[in-house]
């Protein structure tokens, strides 16, 4: 039954939510999560669980990135659970000269903000990774790179929750909110009404439509990714692995419709990253046996393999 009050009502039950409840429950604070779907149902539960600072635009973002990554350490003995936490290091591949200037500089501002990351000759990198096509540049490396199991992670942290006392409700959308002197006081659902003056939206790429019942637009604009899950094989990698194109677009959304990439050779600032044309995606794309794709050689028993980079 949903309690009529609640010190804090968290919106959302995957990873940002499910760890939100926690830690404020943690604090002896009355805590309800609603999630409207089942736990861990949207994106958590279809990512790749990469745990990357690599890829973080440095200043706050980076450093609260950091901050973040200090936590895993030490976070699988917290909750007792195996959330398959593992600091194996990562790469971002660099396939041309564009890129390879563009993420000098880059890689140049992240030590900056305190990030232990190397730019690597195509040498170096194929050494750490022999799978790697003779064909690129180069890459960038850090140690502190990982990956986690974000299905495992968010049930963690909800069982630390409820453990902890707070009241999760999955299947109980928000439908609106009460308001007095523009603040909240109340969180309409459609099994009841819950008496708060704290709400934490994390609800991800429906956060939006959370801030319109509010009357505020959130600049939240989802962009799909693409996964491949291949028959079990042994394994290809030992690390995490990025595109410099993931980068680019990933600062320059437009470049994720259009399929070209840009980039200026001045450090990253608010203006963004990236910008003027280059090239195009080969993500997604039938390649013959043994042929690079998105600097990987792949060898399969079938004539062509689909492939491409996560999101």
């Amino acid at each position: 039954m949903l309690p009529s009050k609640a010190d804090v009502v968290v919106i959302g039950g995957g990873v940002i939510g499910s760890s939100a409840a926690y830690h404020l429950s943690k604090r002896k604070m009355s805590v309800v999560l609603l999630e409207k779907g089942g736990l861990v149902s949207g994106t958590s539960g279809a990512c790749d669980g990469l745990v990357y600072l690599q890829s973080k635009r440095p200043g706050a973002h980076l450093k609260l990135a950091m901050e973040s990554r200090k936590r895993f350490d030490s976070l699988e003995q917290e909750l007792g659970r195996d959330i398959e936490f593992r600091a194996h290091g990562g790469m971002i591949v660099i396939e041309t000269q564009e890129e390879l200037e563009a993420m000098r500089l880059f890689a140049e501002d992240q030590k900056e903000s305190g990030l232990e990351v190397t730019l690597l000759e195509g040498k170096q990198a194929r050494e750490l990774e022999p799978s790697l096509s003779e064909g690129i540049l180069g890459c960038t490396y850090s140690p502190l790179d990982g990956q986690v199991n974000p299905i495992a992670l968010a049930l963690a942290f909800l069982r630390g929750a409820k453990e902890s006392g707070a009241k999760i409700f999955p299947h109980t959308g928000v439908t609106g909110f009460s308001l007095q002197s523009d603040r909240i006081i109340h969180v309409k659902t459609a099994a009841g009404t819950i008496e708060t003056k704290k709400v934490v939206n994390a609800a991800g790429v429906h956060a939006p439509e959370i801030g319109r019942m509010l009357g505020v637009e959130i600049p939240i604009k989802p962009r799909r990714g693409q996964l491949v899950v291949t028959e079990a094989c042994a394994p290809l990698l030992r690390r995490g692995l990025l595109s410099a194109k993931y980068i680019a677009a990933k600062y320059n959304p437009a470049l994720a419709e259009t399929g070209s990439w840009a980039y200026p050779l001045s450090r990253p600032r608010a203006e963004g990253f990236f910008s003027g044309r280059h090239g195009s995606s080969s993500a997604l794309t039938e390649r013959p046996r043994g042929v690079q794709c998105n600097g990987l050689r792949f060898k399969h028993r079938d004539s062509s393999l689909r492939c491409g980079i996560s999101a």
